[in-house]
């Protein structure tokens, strides 16, 4: 399945408010890896 079908399936599936907590949530989630990375 190309990207943007799959995306525009996810978009279907959520609304704008889930699909912004989940993205937030992943770049905290990356953030706090990073600086687990940096600062071990």
């Amino acid at each position: 399945m190309p990207l943007h079908g799959t995306i525009y399936v996810i978009m279907e599936m959520w609304t704008f408010q889930q699909l912004e907590e989940a993205c937030f949530i992943c770049l905290l989630k990356s953030c706090s890896k990073l600086k687990m990375m940096l600062f071990a």
